[in-house]
């Protein structure tokens, strides 16, 4: 919403970032909560560093992790397939704004919290996605408004997300694990957790988590006293953690097995305004039909319905994409095939199945529009319906 008035030209500066790492380090979580409670202090409390395992301990091997006819985009897959597990620190930010267009946090004093706008890019820039800003002439945003006018409100907010919060995939390994996380370990901090009008899927989350009472719904900037978050904001869903596991755990253990158990599970990528066109899927999804899977389309399922499908699943196929995460409701051992055409570059579902205890295997379709080596987001493709076939053949063996 519009409604700050607008900055003059000759009072907009860029506005720059800055990282977990610009801030005083706390050695325990007391401090963590310390922090909250003292005007003026800023502070982030590590909770693990960056590390890199082996993400498919079964080894890349043709005919039996890796299938189809074509190559992964990402050169160092092909020769190095290393599963880089994410640093996580939360953060204590004083007088920070959080812009819930965006999910842009913005400390008075350092600028932008870096992990609230980690894949910004993927939008084009800041400006495109919020017009709460503006791109600088001398490049980077700035801010579009002035920021003494932006509502202050005297209280602590836990941002539920970042950049990415509307997508499926990010809402459940980016924002929710630090939301969850907080909760448990910070009894007695009177917080609200905020971000923008809640999808019902997003509502059903946190509803079922005992999280929906403490929601605050934001229309516009809103400055607070503090802001607790954490690094996980826009791209642990790319580098998964542990922390992921705990979120999975409390939804499967709360809505429990499905009635009817279906074993065999292939999601649909069917949905309006996919970018990436599987042209013979009618064929793809007869084959799996004829070994037994059940096609589901996840994004017309409720929540639940998702939980409790996953839940009873062992082996599961789909497209590289956010329905993937349902992949976390499924018991450990699960066995997994990720169809990813080879000009896409994605690799958190071999990430989540290492961290979930999955059995990854992936099958690469070519895409003959798009030059080989060349990543691409937007796309059509053919999956080779005999080489699918013979996968599912020694996958299921």
């Amino acid at each position: 919403m519009n409604e700050l008035p607008p900055l003059p030209a000759t009072q907009t500066n860029p506005i720059g970032a800055f990282d977990v790492g610009d801030l005083p380090g706390a050695g325990e979580l007391a401090a963590l909560r310390a922090a909250l409670l003292t005007a003026g202090a800023q502070i982030a409390f590590r909770h693990q560093p960056d590390r890199h395992t082996n993400a498919v301990p079964a080894g890349l091997r043709r005919g039996h992790t890796v299938f189809g006819p074509g190559r992964s985009v990402d050169a160092a897959f092909n020769t190095n397939p290393v599963h880089r597990q994410k640093t996580i620190a939360s953060v204590v930010l004083d007088e920070a704004v959080l812009f819930p267009r965006s999910m842009a946090v913005l400390s008075e004093r350092l600028g932008l919290f870096g992990p609230s706008i980690g894949h910004v890019a993927f939008f084009g820039s800041l400006a495109a996605l919020d017009d709460q800003f503006i791109d600088h002439p001398g490049g980077g945003p700035a801010l579009a408004h002035d920021p003494a006018s932006i509502e202050r409100r005297d209280e602590i907010a836990l941002v539920l997300g970042g950049v990415g919060l509307a997508n499926y995939g990010h809402f459940l390994y980016d924002g929710l694990p630090g939301v969850l996380l907080h909760k448990l370990l910070l009894p007695g901090i009177a917080c609200h957790i905020v971000g923008p009008e809640l999808q019902d899927w997003q509502r059903e989350a946190l509803g079922a988590l005992g999280l929906l009472d403490d929601y605050l719904t934001l229309e516009r900037p809103t400055r607070f006293r503090k802001i607790l978050t954490t690094d996980m904001l826009s791209l642990h869903v790319s580098y998964p953690t542990r922390a992921i596991r705990m979120v999975f755990d409390m939804l499967r253990f709360r809505f429990g097995m499905p009635q009817t158990a279906r074993p065999r599970v292939m999601i649909r990528r069917n949905h309006q305004g996919n970018r990436r066109v599987m042209r013979n899927r009618d064929e793809v999804e007869a084959i799996a039909r004829s070994w037994g899977f059940h096609i589901v389309s996840a994004e017309t399922m409720s929540l639940t319905e998702q939980i409790r499908c996953f839940a009873g699943a062992r082996v599961m196929i789909g497209e590289s994409g956010a329905a993937m995460a349902n992949l976390g409701f499924a018991d450990p051992g699960a066995r997994v095939l990720e169809i990813q055409p080879e000009c896409f570059l994605d690799g958190w579902t071999r990430g989540a199945c290492r961290m979930l205890g999955h059995d990854w295997h992936v099958s690469f379709a070519r895409v003959p529009d798009v030059a080989q080596g060349t990543h691409s987001r937007d796309f059509s493709y053919d999956v080779d319906t005999a080489e699918f076939a013979e996968t599912l053949r020694i996958m299921l063996a």
